[in-house]
């Protein structure tokens, strides 16, 4: 959090759109830092602690993607396991894999109106990385009526890749 905080608030003076730090525990993915408080764009003020549902936001799709493959499934078997719609997608393995697949193809995790309790957002996510390994993911959060994936990628990815990559510098 101490070496994301600065580059967080620089990527918000680029894209004003609120971004958070995460990190998974257990089914969920944890906002570790975030932009949100700062951001004249956010509903949402306090985020830092917030649990996100794994399978349901950008940050924990991302993280599966991009993890190693024992760890991918391990937590997959683990969510699979768990009961209610929170966790469907991991029992069919089929979508969950193209949605993974995708994901390391162009870089990033996404989620456009996925998750029903924010379903007016949006987001897209990259890893952060350390000596090979995931340790968190960024993400960029905006309404989903603003722009679509594809837009929000465009526009966007270019500057959080550029975070991401500055959180893996201040972490090595």
């Amino acid at each position: 959090s101490s070496i994301a905080a600065p580059a967080l608030s620089e990527l918000l003076q680029s894209v004003v759109w609120p971004s958070d730090l995460t990190t998974p525990q257990g089914a969920h993915m944890v906002i570790r830092e975030s932009t949100h408080r700062f951001s004249p764009l956010s509903f949402h003020r306090a985020m830092v602690g917030r649990r996100l549902p794994l399978l349901k936001t950008a940050s924990g799709l991302t993280w599966l993607a991009f993890c190693p493959e024992n760890e991918r499934q391990e937590l997959i078997e683990m969510l699979a396991s768990r009961s209610g719609e929170e966790f469907q997608l991991a029992r069919e393995p089929l979508k969950l894999n193209a949605i993974l697949t995708r994901a390391r193809k162009d870089g990033f995790g996404q989620n456009f109106r996925g998750w029903d309790q924010e379903e007016k957002i949006a987001s897209i996510a990259v890893p952060i990385r350390s000596e090979q390994r995931v340790i968190g993911c960024l993400n960029l959060v905006y309404m989903a009526s603003a722009m679509t994936i594809e837009q929000a990628a465009e526009k966007h990815l270019p500057a959080l890749q550029k975070v991401a990559k500055q959180i893996e510098d201040g972490v090595e």
